[in-house]
């Protein structure tokens, strides 16, 4: 017997070659295959995705700018906690030229409101830039600076109130404080000497529309709760003993 041929070109029984030349002789299996119309947006199927909406020059946002106290705090408390969801949505509409983006948003929405003036702020987070002193009310200047002191063992300000506080960044960065200074600071203009229990503060949780956590009430932080403490709603979420240190409580809804 002849030795089998390492290139593997030994003879091929006639049934076989006729296996294998029939699927190449024919047209149905080397057709050019058909592209499939996965049509387009977000979805991963392909295609051009959507367009934005058009910005609308007569967008109307639907949170108050201002409100009259009713003489019921806690009845106020709910009004404001509306407005800061009604912000949420406002600043989160594609259609709104004043818009925030998704990173301005989270995670978190801020409303302070002068309870004098009727006037509310409205802010969001800013890590991006460092805190100025100078652009500080007096009030939140001086709270800024014993942060800065922190280590001095006359300071004031506690930087044990959570683990790993320093993540929130400097005192003055987030939204609630970044408004509670805006009102702040127009009260002055107003020709007042501003008291912080004048105001009173609601935070919504941004995170998105399928979560059931989405604009529901959110605690200051241990920076903002020093920052703003004895504005009304600063400590919502705490619990401050005796001697003033406040621990956060675990799971607040708002209640």
């Amino acid at each position: 017997m002849p030795p089998r041929s390492r290139s593997g070109s030994g003879s091929t029984p006639d049934g076989a070659a006729k296996i294998l030349t029939k699927p190449l002789d024919d047209a149905e299996v080397w057709r050019t295959p058909k592209q499939k119309d996965r049509g387009g947006g977000s979805g991963g199927g392909g295609g051009k995705p959507p367009k934005p909406p058009k910005k609308d020059p007569n967008f109307q946002p639907k949170a108050p700018t201002r409100m009259d106290p009713s003489g019921d705090v806690e009845a106020d408390r709910l009004r404001l906690r509306q407005a800061v969801r009604d912000k949420i949505d406002d600043v989160s509409d594609p259609t709104n030229p004043d818009g925030w983006s998704k990173k301005q948003r989270q995670p978190c929405v801020s409303a302070v409101w002068d309870r004098e003036s009727g006037r509310i702020y409205y802010n969001h987070n800013n890590r991006k830039d460092p805190v100025d002193p100078d652009r500080l009310d007096p009030i939140l200047r001086r709270r800024y600076e014993d942060y800065q002191n922190r280590n001095n063992p006359n300071s004031n300000w506690k930087n044990d109130l959570e683990e790993n506080q320093d993540m929130h960044g400097e005192p003055g960065q987030h939204s609630e404080s970044r408004a509670t200074n805006k009102a702040l600071k127009d009260a002055r203009a107003d020709g007042r000497e501003p008291r912080l229990e004048d105001f009173m503060v609601e935070n919504g949780r941004v995170t998105s529309d399928s979560r059931s956590d989405h604009k529901q009430p959110m605690p200051c932080c241990a920076n903002c709760t020093q920052m703003i403490d004895g504005v009304d709603g600063s400590s919502g979420g705490w619990d401050t003993d005796a001697h003033g240190k406040k621990t956060k409580r675990s799971g607040w809804d708002g209640s």
